[in-house]
This record gives structure tokens, sequence and C-alpha cells, in this order.
């Protein structure tokens, strides 16, 4: 991925996901087709996905997380602490996070 270019999650799974980061997504479905488990699975592979895609159609993990804005990114560490938030769209954010906390190990 270079500077300038517009990352995506697979850029960010091709690039940081290693043994010390997974990458794994809840997809907070709205409507409709987003709520399809067979549509999600075929989006995710017509991008080349090959991260865990959980879908919570009963919005079970946006209320665990108090969550009241789309979208939100949370970086978690192995033991479930928080270690950042993002509230709105834009991955550069979240990979100097990312390039922050793998460089502090």
């Amino acid at each position: 991925m270079c500077r300038g270019e517009i990352p995506s999650w697979v850029d960010i799974q091709n690039t940081y996901v290693d043994d010390s980061f997974k990458l794994i997504t809840i997809h907070f479905p709205a409507l409709g087709a987003s709520k399809d488990v067979s549509v999600i699975a075929e989006q995710a592979s017509n991008l080349n996905a090959a991260f865990p895609i959980a879908i919570d159609n009963d919005h079970s993990a946006w209320n665990a997380y108090g969550n009241n804005a789309w979208p939100v990114v949370y970086g978690i560490d192995t033991q479930g602490n928080i270690r950042f938030k993002q509230v709105g769209p834009g991955l550069d954010p979240i990979i100097e996070a990312i390039e922050k906390l793998k460089a502090a190990g």
C-alpha cells in the first residue's frame, strides 16, 4: 500500500495482518440485503477479504459497545482492552494507530 492511495480493509489485511495483528470485522446491517449472509459473503469474496466478518443482525455487539454512530472502528488488544476507537469514515487514522501499536510491541 503506497501513501496517497485510498486504503481498504483488504489493504490493511495484506499489509498488517501477522501473528501480532489480526483483522476481524463486525457488520452492523441496517436494511434488507445488508442482512443477507450470502450477499455479504459474495461481496467479501469479490473483494478478496480473507478476514472474518461477523454479522450482527440483532445489534447485540452494537449495543454492548454502546455504539451510537456509524462507522466505528475499535482496536482491541489480546487482553480485550480497547486501545483505539475511531468514529466516522477514513482509514488513515486507523493505519496510524495500527503502526503505532505494532511499533510499541
